[in-house]
């Protein structure tokens, strides 16, 4: 009984340590965000290829075009979906591209794009007396290459070859092989803007007629937003 009087003195010590243990404060759970969202941000051309699970929707206005489409990240490629409209020749074109990575490296990614479609064109003659009128098969091969200079910028070069062959008995095509690049800003978490710009060769044949090559162009604004 001689040790009684030592245990309020034992309980009075111990009572800065728990509270102080009660005071820490609890740490948060986990973040749910997916692993690499900052760093493959981006919703019209960039990432050059979607990680696996996410996607993006887009929409774009330019010249001589307007567009919009449907992004989604597969298994280490991507599949993408886009419609859009020529307002000078007054065409509309959908298309189906896959997206398959050729080389990755840090900041800086490089992806090879294949699209196949069809669209319909108007024939109209009003900026381009050899343009020509009916369905067409389209193609366009091309390339996307990356490179993220800062959390919230990515710039990118593509060169692309979109090609319509008309379906009639008559004939006519039309090939425009482009170069050029753009940049695409991280606006937030879920929204980025892309400008981008092109330039190289536009090759038209009418009906029945010669084809003669001329400047062949693209300027486009858009707007990304990523689902997942």
């Amino acid at each position: 009984m001689r040790n009684a009087p030592l245990l309020p003195l034992l309980m009075l010590t111990a009572l800065p340590a728990l509270a102080e243990e009660a005071a820490a404060p609890v740490s948060a759970p986990p973040s749910l965000t997916l692993p690499g969202r900052v760093e493959s941000f981006g919703g019209v051309l960039m990432p050059p290829v979607m990680p696996q699970g996410s996607s993006s929707l887009y929409v774009y206005v330019g010249a001589p075009e307007v567009g919009a489409g449907y992004r989604q990240g597969f298994g280490g490629a991507e599949l993408e979906a886009r419609a859009r409209f020529d307002y000078l020749v007054v065409s509309i074109t959908g298309e189906v591209a896959l997206r398959l990575p050729l080389y990755s490296r840090g900041k800086f990614d490089v992806a090879l794009r294949l699209a196949v479609g069809g669209g319909w064109n108007s024939g109209t003659e009003y900026v381009d007396s050899r343009n020509f009128r009916g369905p067409f098969v389209h193609g366009n091969p091309g390339a996307l290459a990356g490179y993220r200079i800062h959390d919230t910028l990515r710039v990118f070069a593509q060169a692309e070859v979109p090609v319509d062959v008309g379906t009639q008995p008559w004939g006519g095509y039309r090939v425009k092989p482009l170069v050029g690049g753009g940049l695409e800003y991280h606006l937030s978490e879920d929204f980025s803007v892309m400008v981008a710009g092109e330039v190289g060769v536009d090759l038209l044949r009418a009906q029945l007629g010669v084809a003669a090559p001329r400047v062949g162009y693209s300027a486009r604004v858009g707007l990304g937003i990523r689902l997942f």
